[in-house]
């Protein structure tokens, strides 16, 4: 069997303890089409890059490895990362602190294989992936939905899919515009992760697990970006997204609205606001499957919370 050639991109910072992780599962894949690993240390100040290099010495016909000075900040250094993407035929992105799973490489070439996938075109290939929480609990994150018929964007802004353990073509990474870095981190993520939904023109669902996701140790929890990314950050990207034509559909646009509302709530919460956000909910998800949305409580359990403070 003629393998596609696949290159794994990966961001790091700060990761000396799991980056080697890292690395080892890509390693696994060789025999099934891994053509490079491109790895961009956004200036470390661990021995992250030792790490890294002692790799390099090892595989220097498979890893490429990039150090920034100074530091780029978590999307500088990913759009960097994309820029240098190399000549490969499918992309997978993983983070510092995430693995793949053994023998993805061999499950997504087979399922390419007997899907006759044109890896020429702008395709997205699907595969679930699993989630470690701190006190090693593993959960599995479907994919699937990816071929309810809706729009890969659509989805994506919903949190019905995600890029983790997915692979892109070359013409789709070829498509990427660097991230607007000066508006916040929230609005920097939301328009780079949702690029691969953008960009893609062919959907595959290849079910098998992909990659892991070791949940509480990333570079932005470290950081602590993550409260800010509730509130006035948070605000400001589902602003630009209902401004800025990213909205497929009228459906989009009602969901970015309820976002917009949603983040209101938890800034200056009241009781007109809350209703108007479940509106815009219940219609922005018609069609996705509201009634049986988890994530119904953790929309508005914080607004209710935050009015009963007040």
């Amino acid at each position: 069997m003629e393998y596609k050639k696949i290159s794994v991109l990966i961001v790091t910072y700060k990761q000396a303890n799991v980056i080697g992780r890292n690395i080892e599962s890509i390693l696994q894949q060789k025999d099934y089409g891994l053509h490079e690993i491109v790895i961009c240390d956004d200036c470390s100040p661990d021995n992250n890059w030792e790490v890294i290099q002692s790799y390099v010495e090892k595989y220097p016909n498979i890893i490429r490895a990039y150090r920034n000075n100074p530091n780029l900040g978590i999307y500088g250094n990913s759009d960097k990362c994309a820029l240098l993407h190399g000549d490969a035929e499918l992309f997978c992105w993983l983070e510092g602190d995430d693995a793949l799973e053994p023998d993805v490489f061999k499950g997504v070439q087979e399922y390419i294989t007997i899907n006759n996938v044109d890896v020429n075109e702008a395709v997205g290939i699907f595969c679930d992936y699993s989630s470690v929480n701190p006190m090693g609990e593993k959960f599995t994150h479907p994919n699937k939905k990816i071929l309810s018929g809706k729009a890969p964007l659509s989805l994506f802004v919903r949190g019905l899919v995600s890029w983790r353990a997915s692979f892109f073509s070359q013409k789709v990474i070829n498509q990427f515009e660097p991230t607007i870095l000066d508006r916040g981190l929230a609005l920097a993520e939301l328009l780079f992760d949702s690029q691969w939904f953008r960009n893609v023109k062919k959907i595959y669902y290849c079910p098998i697990k992909g990659s892991i996701y070791y949940t509480e140790i990333g570079v932005s929890t470290q950081l602590g970006y993550q409260s800010s990314f509730k509130k006035e950050q948070a605000l400001t990207k589902w602003t630009y997204f209902l401004e800025n034509g990213f909205a497929i559909d009228k459906m989009d646009e009602y969901w970015f609205k309820f976002k917009v509302l949603q983040t209101k709530g938890l800034i200056e919460p009241t009781f007109g606001v809350l209703l108007k956000a479940i509106f815009f909910y219940f219609i922005g998800m018609y069609g996705y499957g509201f009634l049986h949305n988890s994530k119904f409580k953790s929309n508005f359990v914080p607004i209710v919370r935050c009015l009963i403070k007040k």
